[in-house]
């Protein structure tokens, strides 16, 4: 008995089939990378509003408040920039929030939520250190009296999508910086292009014929991990000037930092801080952090 040769060899068999193995998880791996890649663009879409997490999505939640403030007949500040800056799915967040926690009574003088009065007063805090002045029948805030600046730079620590830089009447002269994730600032200035936001002024100093023209000197957003030693390189190399007196604005910031990170955050804020610089920031005490828990586990219960 004989079994005929038909040219197989064992060798060049299993290589081939070593190949159809590394091509099978090729195009496997492609496939997998194909389906996360969609994975997770929609859950920017669905949950985030396009961005890539929740921190940089509560920006689109603040503008949302700011956009219900100014469509109030009452409004203590006007952005009309917000609605759209905000979104849809932000817009919808805030207001089943609101319809939750019901409308605040009011008798005669109107109450203002935290996050209106928030927006206020850092709005009144940036004009007057940088010089500029309050609009006829605003009252000076007994915190700021004794704000004596005239500060050349603003520089905006987790900007979001603030639109201060088209919205207040700024003095001339101010050069203006916004740090925030790269995808935030990104999101941010294709939704104002869309508007017609200019991001810069003409040689003459007026903007240009944009919708909402830019009321500071210059513009400049600059991408950076603030929990990261070494983000005012970055700001520096961006063309922030040291020797330039500077109101830093740190608004809703510093609770979205881990703990340990936020001194050498200040540490480093206050190498870069000239003469004459201020700090403008919010904070919130334990209490606060405590009885939101508190809330929290109350309604799971």
């Amino acid at each position: 008995f004989t079994v005929p040769f038909t040219g197989f060899r064992p060798r060049h068999y299993a290589m081939r089939r070593s190949g159809e193995v590394s091509m099978l998880l090729l195009v496997g791996g492609l496939v997998c990378g194909a389906a996360w890649k969609w994975f997770a663009g929609w859950r920017r879409e669905k949950y985030w509003g396009g961005l890539d997490n929740v921190v940089g999505f509560s920006a689109k939640l603040i503008a949302a408040c700011r956009a219900n403030e100014s469509a109030r007949s009452d409004a203590v500040f006007h952005d009309p920039m917000a609605e759209v800056l905000a979104g849809q799915l932000a817009m919808a967040r805030v207001q089943r929030r609101q319809d939750a926690m019901g409308k605040a009574l009011s008798t005669g003088t109107r109450s203002l939520d935290r996050l209106t009065l928030r927006t206020l007063l850092f709005d009144h805090g940036v004009l007057l250190a940088t010089g500029g002045q309050l609009k006829e029948g605003q009252k000076l805030p007994k915190m700021y009296k004794q704000l004596n600046t005239l500060c050349q730079q603003v520089v905006l620590l987790g900007a979001g999508m603030d639109t201060r830089a088209w919205r207040i009447d700024l003095p001339k002269g101010i050069r203006w910086f916004e740090v925030d994730q790269a995808d935030v600032l990104a999101a941010k200035r294709t939704i104002m292009t869309s508007l017609r936001a200019s991001f810069a002024t003409s040689d003459k100093g007026t903007a240009d014929s944009s919708v909402y023209p830019l009321r500071c000197a210059a513009y400049t957003g600059v991408s950076a991990d603030l929990q990261v030693a070494g983000w005012g390189s970055e700001l520096v190399n961006a063309g922030f000037d040291p020797l330039l007196s500077t109101v830093w604005v740190l608004e809703g910031l510093l609770y979205y930092l881990r703990p340990d990170t936020v001194p050498v955050l200040l540490e480093e804020m206050a190498q870069l801080s000239a003469p004459g610089s201020c700090m403008l920031a919010s904070v919130v005490g334990q209490s606060v952090i405590d009885n939101s828990v508190k809330e929290k586990t109350a309604k799971k219960a």
